[in-house]
């Protein structure tokens, strides 16, 4: 219920239209919405993840539960843009505190046997409400307006920290003595934040502009700076050395690239539907996400009898056959071959989900679960970024002067490369020894 106030702000995008018609805001200012939200979550999550560990997973939760039902209120009672912005990026620290402990409390809550079950159920609960979010939320603009979309989490927030309270224990904390450090976690956030803002303006800001070589130098400067200072236990947020596990290291990249493909399907396939079947059509859209849902619940038997490696590749291929078929679509492909391909991308999507997932909370120890499940939200993050950047920069170069159909077959041919490249490596990994 907690973790559901994330994937639930898919409702506020129903809600762009309203939003921009009341502040009286250009279109192409609405994604400083996102930017402010998306980045503040996606550069704290480590840092707060080492935080729960330190400090208990059930503490950071509540403080996240109560800071977001605060936010969330400060953004719908918001009566000029830049106070909105403001408030968006106070609910990115309340959503960072949430998703840096959420995934600790299930897995320290079960036994070691039950671990991947409950990340099965803690993802369908993901994938539900993200699928959820959009209906829910044009819904809710059309009776109370754009606030509401915000305000319909208060309550969700309120009886999560009553249900937290009553019926949640408090995982074992971290040995006495040790630390969180300051140093390392703010320049881990502003590291992150900086190397994730030039690569998604990259395309606003240019390539080569000195804004974004300036943020792009900084962001390397102070990602380079953590890596070296992790090499002091003292200043370590996690031990790096799990990656030098060819297996761990590739599952992460895996659910980079996955991300980045899958993200293209929810940037462009809503204009692809509207020229093909009208505003009707993008109903269709809410099937990608439906077969995430339905694929995170099957990972788990799926993982207990074929293992990490068999559910990854299964998953990757039917990822591929996804925008490999979107690749080809015409504006006179029937509705129910879309449907049918935007369920199957989903349920691969969801599939992958869980055995990355499971893969990277089983690979650090139990006294790191909340960097594990910080970890696993930051890639996650990572690829939706690049995959939002590289698809709409491809589709910018290539529609003026080869038209839209060329180009979104173009930038899908690109996601089919780079989902059978990512599926290659992770079947090599397969031949490297366990470190």
């Amino acid at each position: 219920m907690g973790a559901s106030l994330a994937p639930l702000d898919s409702a506020v995008n129903a809600a762009f239209p309203t939003i921009t018609a009341f502040f009286d805001q250009p279109v192409s200012s609405i994604r400083w919405v996102i930017i402010v939200y998306v980045l503040t979550y996606a550069s704290l999550l480590l840092a707060f993840g080492r935080l729960a560990d330190l400090f208990g997973h059930r503490r950071v939760f509540l403080a996240g539960l109560a800071w977001n039902a605060v936010a969330l209120s400060l953004c719908a009672l918001a009566n000029e843009f830049q106070w909105l912005l403001a408030a968006r990026l106070c609910q990115g620290v309340g959503t960072a505190l949430v998703l840096a402990s959420a995934p600790a409390l299930v897995t320290l809550s079960l036994p070691q046997e039950q671990r991947t079950r409950g990340i099965a159920v803690y993802t369908f609960a993901f994938a539900s409400a993200a699928t959820a979010g959009p209906l829910l939320g044009g819904a809710l603009v059309q009776a109370f307006g754009w606030p509401a979309v915000f305000w319909m989490r208060v309550p969700i927030a309120l009886v999560a920290i009553v249900a937290t309270l009553a019926l949640v224990p408090a995982p074992p904390r971290a040995a006495p003595g040790a630390r969180f450090d300051g140093a390392s976690g703010a320049a881990l956030a502003l590291g992150l934040a900086t190397a994730l803002l030039a690569a998604g303006q990259g395309g606003h800001f240019g390539w080569g502009s000195p804004e974004t070589l300036g943020l792009a130098v900084v962001g390397a400067g102070l990602l380079a700076w953590f890596t070296r200072r992790q090499r002091d236990p003292a200043h370590r947020f996690i031990d790096l050395g799990v990656f030098r596990d060819a297996r761990f290291a590739l599952a992460n990249v895996g659910h980079v690239a996955l991300n980045a493909a899958n993200f293209m399907v929810m940037l462009l396939v809503p204009f692809y539907l509207v020229r093909a079947h009208g505003e009707a059509g993008v109903m269709l859209l809410s099937l990608a996400p439906l077969g995430f849902a339905l694929g995170s619940p099957l990972a788990a038997r799926l993982l207990r009898e074929h293992g990490a490696l068999a559910v990854s590749l299964g998953a990757l291929g039917l990822s591929a056959l996804g925008t490999g078929a979107i690749a080809t679509w015409s504006t006179q492909a029937p509705m129910v071959w879309i449907a049918l391909v935007l369920l199957l991308t989903g349920i691969g999507y969801g599939l992958f989900q869980v055995a990355v997932m499971d893969q990277v909370m089983g690979g650090l120890s139990r006294a790191q679960q909340g960097v594990a499940g910080s970890l696993n939200m930051v890639t996650r993050t990572v690829g939706v970024v690049l995959g939002a950047s590289a698809g709409s920069a491809a589709f910018d170069a290539i529609a003026p002067g080869a038209g839209f159909m060329a180009a979104f077959a173009t930038v899908f041919h690109g996601a089919w490369v780079l989902i059978a490249l990512t599926a290659l490596l992770v079947a090599l990994s397969s031949r490297a020894p366990r470190v």
